[in-house]
């Protein structure tokens, strides 16, 4: 017996038939291990490959390399015998394992556990299903929060009946898609086709046809409008590869407000076929000749397959068919077609996708990845975008995704991919650490223009904030900045600068989410970096998430030179357009501030300690010693704070940093309170939260807590939410409601 490649995890089924449409779906269980079949030296058995964490394996006690000879009494000859007897096994029901172990032969005994649920590393995830036809398909959210509505994208997987549920297999390039999208404030949608992975009820995706398949996604759409936690007028479907084709139709009876697909098709199956036959394997060195001979063969037995619709029973009669088919020309395995029933294929041939485009009165972004081997070329895609404008104008549009094969990952050529693939290389450990992240961003700017509406951060208190408002100038000067920013970025993604401007522009835009997993990718390529880990850190300030920031603005002062000050550009030039503070100074400055909204005092003066050593001209230094100032105060060191106060220049040039220069004034008592605050004089809203927030905080620590209270509470009034004095207000605010 020839060793295989092929891994297997042991799904263990558990289903529940009584109640079918008020009972919770019950979780299937897990054995939790890969196995491989043994070398033809040995008599019988499955090798441990890999265990699952926390999975019955794990409980077990089961180790890598072991070799499974029986599982309950039962003799493996190989793996696929572990298959079948864990079909037997719910959630609950005792297992023994008889293992080899070096020369040892062991008895494990256990009860199984159920298989690893999906985890989100930016959000919540829940687990549900929907009724469709006496079935129940299980499906899985991932959300921002499940405080607030949110804009929702419906992931529609390929052909495959292969299930979406990802527990077992976080390395999945869909994770990654998932992630991300979440990170930017979306949720994700999936739900399993019938009879797969958790789904229960007659059906089988295996032995369905195509409208079947379509009309349980419809019943799946359906359902996203009665969820309480998705925003039911930005809910989008994302095709992906034969999703694409699902897409449309879905979309008849309820329409979304926008449909992305992703690597799909528009000719009908049959013309399909013929292209992949012809000009696929082009890119995998075959001689032309030989392509073209391959061809004509397999031409009349797809017309018989798809056109006439014929069985496979009546195609084999055919010598020539038999062969081909027996030569897996369409991995035939006596049953099945290209791993789904016939009539799969029959119905889907019968899809009309012009018309079914003609109709849909969504925004639709038809996306296309330049090394894409399976959908082959960017015409179907170009020509998706042309239909929607030429019944809805403006509502198409197309994208070439660059360096990207079918998988979303990025590839440096398309001879460089498809060698990887036909060594093996291209599994979902390798398209998830290649996930090019150029997709997201398309998504994401697309999903904006066409009305996602999503609040940009939220206060502590769960409120939620928009962009800024500001003149039509002031923002077309940042779309064009932001457009040349985007454009060097997607030329190089993997160039730290690249990355740095990029995520910039879009803060200055309030796309605070977009401007962290832009960092958060570039963190992935380069993990040393402590730019990325400053600018990472200011961010997670701005939305409200002072320990993330923490971790980051910890880590970057550990990777950064400290000897040699490194002066940063300038987004917003001042007055002088002359660059005042340094990389040192930032990453030091934003930790004190993050420490200080953290309400850990003691950390924060260390760490402004440490900025004063970077604030090398008055500007940095007022900013510093203002929040020092206030940090002693906190801390009831009032004479330290009034040494600190002491070294105050009030003769120096301050040239961005006014406000912190008034708020100092006033400490010294050089300025009053009708200074800071009076409505006429004070009507910007980042001055009034600047130094509004120093005015409450001094009569905070001077015991008015109710004056206090009153300059916050108008403090977070105003508009300009991103600004520190608003966030501490918001801060102080929440801290004493947790007091009380």
């Amino acid at each position: 017996m020839k060793i295989s490649s092929t891994v297997f995890l042991a799904t263990l089924c558990a289903l529940s038939f009584s109640s079918l449409h008020s009972q919770p779906l019950p979780r299937k269980g897990s054995l939790g291990t890969y196995l491989t079949a043994l070398p033809d030296s040995l008599d019988h058995g499955a090798q441990v490959s890999r265990i699952i964490h926390a999975s019955t394996a794990a409980q077990l006690g089961l180790e890598v390399a072991d070799i499974v000879r029986k599982l309950n009494g039962e003799l493996i000859s190989q793996p696929s015998d572990v298959v079948q007897l864990a079909s037997k096994f719910v959630v609950g029901d005792s297992i023994a394992l008889l293992v080899h172990r070096g020369s040892e032969e062991l008895l494990l005994r256990g009860v199984i556990v159920e298989k690893p649920r999906e985890q989100s590393s930016s959000g919540v995830v829940l687990y549900d299903h929907v009724n469709f036809q006496g079935n129940r398909l299980r499906s899985i959210s991932h959300l921002p929060d499940t405080l607030r509505r949110h804009p929702v994208v419906f992931y529609i997987q390929g052909f495959s009946c292969a299930s979406i549920d990802n527990g077992q297999t976080p390395l999945d390039p869909i994770m990654r898609f998932t992630d991300s999208l979440v990170a930017h404030g979306f949720a994700v949608f999936k739900v399993e086709k019938p009879g797969v992975g958790d789904s229960d009820g007659p059906m089988d995706c295996r032995t369905i046809n195509h409208e079947t398949e379509i009309d349980a996604y419809r019943q799946a759409l359906v359902s996203l409008y009665a969820n309480p936690y998705f925003d039911t007028s930005n809910i989008f479907l994302f095709g992906h590869s034969l999703g694409g084709i699902a897409a449309p139709l879905i979309a008849r009876e309820k329409s979304p407000k926008g449909i992305i697909v992703f690597g799909t098709v528009l000719r009908s199956w049959y013309e399909y076929m013929i292209d992949i036959y012809r000009r696929q394997p082009v890119h995998f060195g075959t001689d032309w000749k030989e392509i073209e001979v391959s061809t004509r063969n397999m031409i009349p037995l797809l017309y018989e397959l798809l056109i006439l619709k014929k069985e496979p029973a009546d195609l084999i009669k055919n010598p020539d068919y038999k062969k081909l088919l027996e030569d897996g020309a369409l991995a035939y395995d006596g049953e099945q077609i290209l791993y789904r029933d016939p009539s799969f294929w029959h119905t889907l041939q019968d899809v009309d996708l012009t018309d079914a485009w003609s109709k849909v009165e969504s925004y639709v972004h038809a996306i296309h990845g330049e090394f894409d081997v399976h959908a082959i070329s960017p015409y179907d895609a170009r020509l998706i975008a042309d239909i929607i404008n030429s019944y809805h104008p403006g509502r198409g549009t197309f994208t070439l995704l660059q360096l990207t094969e079918h998988g979303f990952a990025r590839v440096p050529s398309m001879q460089e991919y498809t060698d990887m693939r036909s060594r093996g290389q291209v599994n979902s450990a390798f398209l998830y650490e290649h996930f090019n992240p150029q997709l997201i961003t398309s998504l994401i700017e697309w999903m904006d223009r066409v009305g996602s509406h999503r609040p940009r951060a939220y206060t502590l208190h769960g409120r939620p904030l928009f962009d800024l408002p500001e003149s039509a100038d002031a923002t077309a000067l940042k779309d064009s900045l932001l457009w040349q920013a985007r454009k060097d970025y997607l030329q190089d993604s993997t160039n730290v600068e690249n990355i740095i401007w990029y995520g910039r522009r879009l803060a200055y835009m309030t796309k605070i989410s977009d401007a962290i997993e832009v960092y958060t990718s570039g963190i992935r390529l380069h993990p040393q970096s402590a730019k990325l880990h400053r600018h990472r850190g200011h961010r997670y300030i701005t939305l409200r998430q002072f320990d993330k920031a923490i971790s980051d603005l910890t880590t970057a002062a550990s990777l950064m030179n400290a000897d040699s000050i490194e002066i940063e550009p300038d987004g917003i030039p001042n007055r002088m357009n002359k660059p005042l503070s340094s990389l040192q100074f930032n990453i030091w400055y934003h930790l004190g501030l993050a420490q200080y909204l953290k309400g850990n005092f003691e950390q924060a003066q260390r760490a402004y300690e440490h900025c004063l050593k970077y604030s090398t001209n008055p500007d940095l230094w007022v900013a510093t010693a203002d929040w020092l100032y206030m940090t002693l105060m906190r801390r009831g060191l009032h004479e330290k704070a009034k040494v600190l106060l002491e070294q105050f220049d009030e003769g120096a040039e301050i040239i961005e940093n006014e406000s912190y220069r008034n708020r100092l004034m006033f400490y010294r008592g050089k300025l009053t309170e009708s200074d800071l605050l009076d409505p006429n004089e004070v009507n910007d809203d980042l001055i009034l939260a600047t130094q509004g927030y120093g005015v409450g905080n001094w009569h905070f620590y001077m015991g008015n807590r109710e004056r206090a209270t009153a300059i916050w509470e108008r403090v977070i009034q105003s508009n300009y939410w991103p600004a520190f004095g608003f966030i501490a207000a918001e801060s102080d605010l929440q801290h004493l409601k947790n007091s009380k």
